[in-house]
């Protein structure tokens, strides 16, 4: 260990005396051209020095520009400098895009105003916020805030471009709201005066209509699931109305087998358990059909594991594959939800309990977008009128009157 350092400090005095000795080379050369009888002058400007050349044929200078680092050399002192003065003028200059401290940027107000104003949001959801940020709306991170309170075209026009490149009119929807309400917030607090997204058109997106499964599909579903890895949680989810989020949640302390019930109160998504959608979503489902059969081959698991380990992306993009290679189109993971609900109402079930199963809140949610007749259950519906309106109109009018 000593030697290495000795070898260390001899490199360091080696150094050192580089140094002196290239500096000695210099002012000998300097004394030999003043033997010459040459005066050598050294100036100064603008932080540039103009000074003798090493091999005493008279002087020069060396500055920087945007295009790198240049010489100016010349018989005198005078004639450099007034070289250096000309280039200088016409010198491309380097842009410094150093951003002053108290320059409040859209990145800066972006955490301000999650961490001020939407902090009560659910974890799942602000997840959402910070991908959505980094995916699109990074690319204006560094812009001041006060370059979106304007209502030039060229910014406008710019804004537009950025919003029509971003693929998916659903995530284009998106990154609009976000972007608009954290402007709004800014506009709010006086931060800023205009925002420019009240001047931009907001994106359209049209919902695919996600159908329940008729009764033929959802026997040939069922069929079409046997042998596949997540024949136990379409099976549970079909059968209970549950969100995908809220089935892969599910961890065996969630399960009843004596009552047969299932408590739902947490949700699954991008890798985190969170609270669920709603309060209403907190709530107690019944294990109908063969569910508890299912769901009993987990009795022995710990209370804390979930049941279902499986990627979201993976259980939605199979599904779709099934009933596509069965000719049925337009479907997703909240297929199994609204054919749950349907299911329930083409046999009576009133639609304020089939709220309570799905935790709607509103009982018009679940009339107008979970509950969707099919088409042949007119007849039904009708038989069943003509039994119920089929009474005796014939009023008995002999009366018996004692006076």
């Amino acid at each position: 260990m000593l030697e290495k350092n000795k070898e260390r400090g001899k490199t360091v005095t080696n150094k050192k005396n580089l140094s002196v000795l290239l500096e000695a080379v210099e002012i000998l050369k300097n004394e030999c051209l003043l033997e010459k009888g040459e005066t050598m002058k050294i100036l100064k400007y603008e932080n540039k020095t103009i000074k003798p050349r090493p091999n005493g044929r008279g002087y020069y200078v060396r500055y920087r520009d945007a295009n790198g680092q240049h010489a100016i050399y010349g018989n005198s002192a005078e004639d450099v400098l007034l070289k250096l003065k000309q280039t200088l003028k016409s010198a491309p200059k380097k842009e410094r895009k150093r951003q002053s401290r108290n320059v409040l940027t859209l990145g800066i107000w972006w955490n301000k105003w999650l961490k001020v104003y939407k902090q009560d949001i659910r974890l799942s959801t602000g997840l959402t916020y910070k991908s959505v940020f980094n995916c699109h709306i990074s690319k204006f991170a560094g812009k001041p805030l006060s370059w979106f309170n304007t209502r030039e075209i060229s910014v406008i026009e710019e804004i537009n471009e950025f919003l029509n490149s971003i693929a998916g009119s659903r995530q284009r929807v998106k990154v609009f709201n976000y972007l608009k309400a954290c402007l709004e917030q800014a506009k709010t607090l006086g931060l800023i005066e205009v925002n420019i997204l009240d001047l931009l058109p907001r994106p359209k997106h049209k919902k695919i209509n996600i159908r329940p499964l008729t009764v033929q599909e959802q026997q040939l579903f069922v069929e079409s699931i046997k042998g596949c890895t997540y024949e136990d949680l379409y099976l549970v989810m079909l059968l209970t109305g549950l969100r995908v989020g809220e089935a892969l949640a599910l961890t065996r302390e969630d399960l009843n087998f004596n009552n047969k019930t299932i408590h739902v109160h947490k949700t699954y998504s991008t890798g985190v358990l969170s609270a669920p959608k709603t309060e209403t979503s907190n709530r107690v489902v019944p294990m109908f059909g063969i569910c508890s059969d299912i769901l009993s081959r987990f009795a022995s698991y710990d209370n804390s594991f979930r049941i279902f380990k499986h990627d979201i992306k993976n259980v939605s993009k199979t599904l779709k594959e099934i009933c596509e290679g069965q000719g049925i189109n337009n479907v997703s993971t909240h297929t199994l939800r609204k054919t749950f609900a349907t299911r329930l109402f083409e046999f009576g079930v009133p639609a304020l309990q089939i709220q309570q199963w799905l935790g709607h809140s509103d009982v018009l949610t679940t009339e107008r977008i979970y509950i969707k007749l099919a088409p042949n259950s007119n007849q039904k519906w009708l038989n069943l009128a003509n039994n119920v309106l089929n009474f005796d109109t014939q009023l008995d009018t002999q009366l018996s009157v004692n006076y």
